[in-house]
């Protein structure tokens, strides 16, 4: 981190330090249990990030207010719906049996992600090759599903949070933390009473998502008003 006295620095700070977090409570589990797998990695990271988010929402003016919003909006639409329609990429890629060139590359590229943005941008032709500047797609096969998966989870325990009784949470979490990757994803999260094959888990992720765009979308009414 360079450190520039701006805003997303101190949510860099925010992240790390979750990091941080992780692995200091993770370490007992020694070195072959300590690391979490990619699903639960950014768990404590992005978790700081939205305590972060929360606390620096209560001193801000409006136009900041709504500045600050619509980035966090940006980034999880990012994380959350852009890396899904990676992840079908692959999927359809992998899928086929015969030899690919790279105007197939192209063209389910281009679908998948008009499937995400329907009406609401206009892809130019030059879109077609995006697929293209993306590394994961031959150095790590099949890891983008994991930046949606911890994103939305970690939304959903961030929901519970929010919901529970604040003890009570912080004690689970703590040794949810704690685990590393000594448990999977489905028993940790077991931990708070769900089970990660529900859809119901999964909703109180999406809520928060809801509940940050209808608060945008709230002051930006009270704005044009």
């Amino acid at each position: 981190l360079n450190y520039t006295g701006n805003r997303r620095d101190a949510f860099t700070i925010a992240h790390e330090f979750g990091h941080m977090i992780h692995q200091e409570l993770s370490k007992k589990q020694g070195v072959l249990n300590m690391d979490t797998p990619l699903t639960t990695a950014e768990t404590a990271s992005v978790f700081s990030e939205m305590l972060f988010f929360e606390h620096l929402k209560k001193g801000l003016k409006q136009d900041e207010l709504l500045f600050m919003l619509a980035g966090k909006l940006e980034d999880i639409f990012s994380t959350l719906f852009r890396q899904v329609v990676m992840t079908n990429f692959e999927r359809r890629i992998h899928e086929m049996d015969e030899e690919l060139d790279t105007k197939d590359f192209d063209r389910i590229w281009f679908e998948e992600n008009q499937r995400m943005f329907e009406k609401s941008v206009k892809l130019t032709k030059n879109y077609h090759l995006w697929w293209s500047y993306i590394p994961h797609f031959i150095h790590s096969p099949f890891y983008c599903y994991a930046y949606s998966y911890g994103q939305l989870l970690t939304l959903a325990l961030y929901g519970l949070y929010k919901k529970s009784d604040a003890k009570e949470f912080v004690k689970t979490y703590t040794e949810f933390l704690s685990l590393g990757g000594s448990k999977s994803p489905k028993e940790l999260v077991s931990m708070f009473g769900f089970d990660i094959d529900s859809k119901e888990f999964w909703e109180i992720g999406m809520q928060e998502v809801r509940h940050l765009l209808e608060e945008f979308e709230r002051l930006l009414a009270c704005k044009e008003n």
